[in-house]
């Protein structure tokens, strides 16, 4: 029988398109960015992580609220593996999702707030200028979005005034 297990869970957190649209250049990521009080779980099925679930975080008890197999997880899985054979020191990994832009990224958060929080995508539209396999300062992935997402941006009409 193939055994399903917990591979990794992590906090996710969301910046919505008005945040990083009104965002100063250069602004820090852990101000914008907010926990949605769901986790990502990553399953792996036998040797192999193909399917992530979602679970609500709740003190009373965790809800899960989905299970989907995706290539999703297995990006995720790969970041995973890159940032352990890249980045060193005291951080917490978390998912940051940006629903405007349709990016996933694992986001490094230090435990010392002077140092930067750094992003890794690992999910991103197809076009999309954003490396993948490359740590980013997240400041410099917020300024990227604000720049996909102001282009994409249609210019609003106000309706006429009628006296």
């Amino acid at each position: 029988p193939t055994e399903f297990a917990i591979a990794e869970t992590f906090e996710i957190w969301m910046v919505d398109e008005d945040a990083i649209v009104d965002s100063p250049r250069g602004a820090d990521l852990r101000e914008m960015a907010r926990p949605t009080a769901r986790l990502h779980h990553q399953i792996r099925i036998g040797d192999a992580v193909c399917a992530y679930a979602r679970s609500s975080r709740n003190a009373a008890r965790g809800l899960l609220r989905s299970l989907t197999f995706s290539p999703l997880a297995s990006a995720v899985d790969g970041g995973i593996d890159w940032l352990d054979a890249h980045v060193r020191g005291a951080f917490t990994i978390r998912v940051l999702r940006v629903p405007a832009g349709a990016l996933v990224a694992l986001w490094v958060v230090p435990r010392d707030r002077r140092r930067a929080s750094r992003a890794l995508v690992v999910a991103a539209p197809r076009g999309s200028r954003l490396p993948r396999n490359r740590l980013l300062a997240a400041a410099d992935l917020l300024d990227s979005l604000r720049r996909a997402l102001t282009r994409n941006r249609k210019p609003v009409t106000p309706p006429s005034q009628e006296s």
